[in-house]
């Protein structure tokens, strides 16, 4: 009996370590994820068509910036057999970080979804990506900007325009908690790590100078309510 108590005490602790550490990926797996939807940005020449927005917002006294893009990247979340996500190869992707509704004092950091249309930031599907975000902060450097700097790093918002074309990077800052500091000290005790884990990441996402082409059939897809 003795044996099988600190057997079980042993498994169960490794399989608390093991969940937490794959859960210490999680902003670098976000910020991965951000740098990947960049990388395939997308602009046209098509009038009217929205193409880029980088917005400051604060929320929590966080750094809480908005973004909004057309990508070529593949829609990740399950469509419906009337969804128009991800139709012609394009979606409109957007990641923004509001108050949190269950981590008090945190934010939440969504991914949004969205059929290219030029009803920008309206309707789509969000994913939650983590509910204990603390910072999620977006700088922009222009072409002619050479050095990098992640304070202050660049310009806080970026609006496209046929005369700025896109940002030639991205600068990231993402900042996530793991756990509950409360419980921190008492977890250390009982499985000899804290639990509770502050992970902060940086990311450099050079950007390309983005696809330019006529797709003026791309308003076809825009919903008619």
């Amino acid at each position: 009996s003795i044996l099988y108590g600190v057997v079980y005490s042993t498994m169960t602790a490794q399989v608390k370590l093991t969940g937490f550490n794959e859960a210490a990926l999680i902003a670098d797996r976000i910020a991965d994820m951000v740098a990947n939807d960049l990388q395939a940005v997308y602009v046209s020449d098509y009038e009217g068509e929205f193409h880029f927005r980088g917005e400051s917002q604060q929320a929590l006294g966080r750094e809480a910036d908005r973004l909004t893009f057309i990508t070529g990247t593949e829609a990740l979340m399950p469509t419906l057999g009337s969804d128009t996500v991800g139709v012609a190869g394009f979606q409109e992707v957007g990641y923004v970080a509001v108050p949190s509704k269950t981590r008090e004092g945190y934010l939440a950091l969504y991914r949004r979804e969205a059929p290219v249309d030029r009803k920008t930031e309206k309707g789509g599907r969000f994913a939650l990506l983590h509910d204990q975000v603390e910072e999620f902060d977006l700088r922009f450097l222009g072409r002619d900007e050479l050095e990098i700097e992640w304070d202050p790093g660049g310009r806080e918002e970026w609006e496209y325009t046929p005369t700025d074309g896109l940002p030639r990077v991205v600068l990231l800052k993402l900042v996530v908690s793991l756990g509950d500091p409360d419980s921190a000290e008492q977890d250390a005790a009982r499985i000899h790590v804290s639990r509770f884990r502050r992970q902060e990441v940086y990311r450099v996402i050079v950007l390309p100078p983005g696809v330019s082409t006529d797709t003026s059939k791309l308003a076809l897809l825009e919903p008619k309510d």
